[in-house]
Protein backbone atom coordinates (compact mmCIF):
# COMPACT_ATOMS: atom_id res chain seq x y z
CA UNK A 1 0.00 0.00 0.00
CA UNK A 2 1.30 3.46 -0.89
CA UNK A 3 -0.03 6.56 0.84
CA UNK A 4 0.85 10.21 0.48
CA UNK A 5 1.63 12.40 3.47
CA UNK A 6 3.25 15.82 3.48
CA UNK A 7 3.30 15.64 -0.33
CA UNK A 8 5.50 12.54 -0.31
CA UNK A 9 4.79 8.90 -0.96
CA UNK A 10 4.93 6.58 2.01
CA UNK A 11 5.07 2.81 1.62
CA UNK A 12 2.75 1.27 4.20
CA UNK A 13 3.59 -2.33 5.16
CA UNK A 14 0.79 -4.80 4.45
CA UNK A 15 -0.80 -6.81 7.24
CA UNK A 16 -1.71 -6.11 10.87
CA UNK A 17 0.08 -3.83 13.33
CA UNK A 18 1.15 -1.24 10.80
CA UNK A 19 2.16 1.31 13.42
CA UNK A 20 4.81 -0.78 15.25
CA UNK A 21 6.11 -2.19 11.97
CA UNK A 22 6.58 1.30 10.58
CA UNK A 23 8.14 2.55 13.82
CA UNK A 24 10.77 -0.21 13.93
CA UNK A 25 11.37 0.19 10.22
CA UNK A 26 12.58 3.71 11.01
CA UNK A 27 15.10 2.16 13.41
CA UNK A 28 16.45 -0.27 10.83
CA UNK A 29 14.49 -3.30 11.97
CA UNK A 30 12.70 -4.83 14.91
CA UNK A 31 14.96 -5.29 17.97
CA UNK A 32 15.46 -8.39 20.07
CA UNK A 33 12.61 -8.15 22.61
CA UNK A 34 14.66 -10.01 25.23
CA UNK A 35 17.30 -7.25 25.28
CA UNK A 36 15.86 -4.07 26.87
CA UNK A 37 18.97 -2.05 26.06
CA UNK A 38 18.76 -2.98 22.37
CA UNK A 39 15.04 -2.12 22.34
CA UNK A 40 15.78 1.27 23.90
CA UNK A 41 18.60 1.94 21.42
CA UNK A 42 16.39 1.08 18.44
CA UNK A 43 13.62 3.27 19.85
CA UNK A 44 16.11 6.15 20.15
CA UNK A 45 17.11 5.64 16.51
CA UNK A 46 13.46 5.68 15.42
CA UNK A 47 12.75 8.83 17.43
CA UNK A 48 15.74 10.54 15.86
CA UNK A 49 14.39 9.56 12.44
CA UNK A 50 11.01 11.06 13.30
CA UNK A 51 12.73 14.37 14.08
CA UNK A 52 14.45 14.51 10.69
CA UNK A 53 11.70 16.18 8.70
CA UNK A 54 13.82 16.16 5.54
CA UNK A 55 13.73 12.37 5.26
CA UNK A 56 10.89 11.06 3.04
CA UNK A 57 7.94 9.69 4.94
CA UNK A 58 9.26 9.99 8.51
CA UNK A 59 7.89 13.23 9.86
CA UNK A 60 6.42 13.42 13.34
CA UNK A 61 2.90 13.22 11.88
CA UNK A 62 3.50 9.95 10.03
CA UNK A 63 2.42 7.57 12.81
CA UNK A 64 -0.72 9.55 13.50
CA UNK A 65 -1.50 9.53 9.79
CA UNK A 66 -0.97 5.77 9.57
CA UNK A 67 -3.29 5.11 12.49
CA UNK A 68 -6.09 6.96 10.69
CA UNK A 69 -5.26 5.23 7.38
CA UNK A 70 -5.09 1.71 8.78
CA UNK A 71 -7.92 2.05 11.26
CA UNK A 72 -5.62 0.64 13.97
CA UNK A 73 -6.56 2.71 17.02
CA UNK A 74 -5.02 0.55 19.75
CA UNK A 75 -1.88 2.70 19.63
CA UNK A 76 -3.74 6.01 19.76
CA UNK A 77 -3.62 8.30 22.79
CA UNK A 78 -6.86 8.78 24.76
CA UNK A 79 -7.31 12.35 23.53
CA UNK A 80 -6.96 11.14 19.95
CA UNK A 81 -9.66 8.53 20.49
CA UNK A 82 -11.91 11.26 21.87
CA UNK A 83 -11.36 13.36 18.75
CA UNK A 84 -9.57 16.10 20.70
CA UNK A 85 -6.55 18.08 19.42
CA UNK A 86 -3.30 16.10 19.50
CA UNK A 87 0.32 17.08 20.07
CA UNK A 88 3.71 15.43 20.36
CA UNK A 89 2.57 14.13 23.75
CA UNK A 90 0.05 12.03 21.80
CA UNK A 91 2.88 10.50 19.77
CA UNK A 92 4.84 9.97 22.99
CA UNK A 93 1.92 7.79 24.15
CA UNK A 94 1.97 5.82 20.88
CA UNK A 95 5.71 5.20 21.07
CA UNK A 96 5.41 4.12 24.70
CA UNK A 97 2.77 1.54 23.78
CA UNK A 98 4.85 0.23 20.86
CA UNK A 99 8.00 -0.15 22.97
CA UNK A 100 6.13 -1.77 25.87
CA UNK A 101 4.38 -4.22 23.55
CA UNK A 102 7.70 -5.12 21.92
CA UNK A 103 9.32 -5.86 25.29
CA UNK A 104 6.46 -7.89 26.77
CA UNK A 105 4.56 -9.29 23.81
CA UNK A 106 1.38 -7.80 25.29
CA UNK A 107 -0.50 -4.57 24.72
CA UNK A 108 -0.20 -2.53 27.94
CA UNK A 109 -3.96 -1.95 28.13
CA UNK A 110 -5.18 -5.20 26.64
CA UNK A 111 -6.53 -5.82 23.17
CA UNK A 112 -9.49 -3.54 23.81
CA UNK A 113 -7.56 -0.87 25.66
CA UNK A 114 -9.65 -1.38 28.81
CA UNK A 115 -7.78 -4.09 30.75
CA UNK A 116 -4.32 -5.42 31.70
CA UNK A 117 -2.87 -2.18 33.03
CA UNK A 118 0.84 -1.51 32.44
CA UNK A 119 1.65 -2.37 36.05
CA UNK A 120 0.40 -5.93 35.64
CA UNK A 121 2.12 -9.24 35.17
CA UNK A 122 3.60 -8.47 31.75
CA UNK A 123 5.40 -5.36 33.02
CA UNK A 124 7.51 -7.35 35.47
CA UNK A 125 9.91 -8.44 32.74
CA UNK A 126 10.76 -4.80 31.97
CA UNK A 127 13.60 -3.27 34.04
CA UNK A 128 12.06 -0.94 36.67
CA UNK A 129 13.87 2.15 35.38
CA UNK A 130 12.72 1.55 31.81
CA UNK A 131 9.23 0.68 33.02
CA UNK A 132 9.01 4.05 34.79
CA UNK A 133 9.98 5.83 31.55
CA UNK A 134 7.31 3.97 29.59
CA UNK A 135 4.61 4.42 32.21
CA UNK A 136 5.18 8.16 32.08
CA UNK A 137 4.99 8.03 28.29
CA UNK A 138 1.68 6.14 28.51
CA UNK A 139 0.07 8.32 31.19
CA UNK A 140 -3.68 8.76 30.57
CA UNK A 141 -3.46 12.55 30.73
CA UNK A 142 -1.26 14.29 28.17
CA UNK A 143 0.08 16.78 30.73
CA UNK A 144 1.59 13.90 32.74
CA UNK A 145 3.63 12.51 29.82
CA UNK A 146 7.05 13.46 28.52
CA UNK A 147 6.63 16.80 26.79
CA UNK A 148 8.03 15.76 23.39
CA UNK A 149 9.59 12.94 21.41
CA UNK A 150 12.99 14.44 22.16
CA UNK A 151 12.30 14.34 25.91
CA UNK A 152 11.33 10.68 25.63
CA UNK A 153 14.46 9.99 23.60
CA UNK A 154 16.61 11.65 26.28
CA UNK A 155 15.05 9.52 29.01
CA UNK A 156 15.69 6.34 27.02
CA UNK A 157 19.28 7.45 26.47
CA UNK A 158 19.72 7.95 30.23
CA UNK A 159 18.45 4.42 30.83
CA UNK A 160 20.91 3.01 28.29
CA UNK A 161 23.78 4.99 29.78
CA UNK A 162 23.07 3.78 33.31
CA UNK A 163 22.72 0.18 32.15
CA UNK A 164 26.07 0.33 30.39
CA UNK A 165 27.71 1.82 33.47
CA UNK A 166 26.21 -0.88 35.68
CA UNK A 167 27.54 -3.75 33.56
CA UNK A 168 30.91 -2.21 32.71
CA UNK A 169 33.77 -4.52 33.76
CA UNK A 170 35.87 -3.48 36.74
CA UNK A 171 39.22 -1.96 35.77
CA UNK A 172 42.06 -4.45 35.73
CA UNK A 173 44.73 -4.02 38.42
CA UNK A 174 47.81 -2.31 37.10
CA UNK A 175 50.72 -4.70 36.70
CA UNK A 176 54.00 -3.55 38.26
CA UNK A 177 56.91 -4.13 35.85
CA UNK A 178 59.99 -5.88 37.27
CA UNK A 179 62.87 -3.58 38.21
CA UNK A 180 65.61 -2.98 35.69
CA UNK A 181 68.71 -5.21 36.08
CA UNK A 182 70.85 -2.32 37.30
CA UNK A 183 68.27 -0.66 39.49
CA UNK A 184 68.83 0.04 43.18
CA UNK A 185 65.89 -2.19 44.10
CA UNK A 186 67.47 -5.26 42.47
CA UNK A 187 70.95 -4.51 43.87
CA UNK A 188 69.56 -4.11 47.41
CA UNK A 189 67.80 -7.45 47.08
CA UNK A 190 71.07 -9.09 45.98
CA UNK A 191 73.05 -7.50 48.82
CA UNK A 192 75.41 -5.70 46.44
CA UNK A 193 74.58 -2.14 47.44
CA UNK A 194 77.21 -0.60 49.75
CA UNK A 195 75.90 0.93 53.00
CA UNK A 196 75.06 4.61 52.91
CA UNK A 197 77.68 7.06 54.05
CA UNK A 198 77.87 7.26 57.83
CA UNK A 199 76.05 3.97 58.36
CA UNK A 200 77.72 1.46 60.76
CA UNK A 201 79.35 -1.53 59.11
CA UNK A 202 77.71 -4.89 59.68
CA UNK A 203 79.37 -7.05 62.30
CA UNK A 204 81.02 -10.18 61.08
CA UNK A 205 79.56 -13.33 62.50
CA UNK A 206 81.75 -15.58 64.69
CA UNK A 207 83.10 -18.50 62.83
Amino acid sequence: MVAVTNRRAVTVPEGPSVVPRMFWKLAGGRPNPDDPVEVALRAIAALEALERVDRPGVTASTLTFLMRLDGDRVYAAPEQLRGEPTSQRSLVFTVGVVVFETLTGCHPFGATGRSARAGGEAARCVPPELRAVLETAMAPFAADRWSSLRALRDELARFVGRQRTAIAPAPRPRSVPPPCPGSAVRRVAAGTVPPAAGAPAARARDA
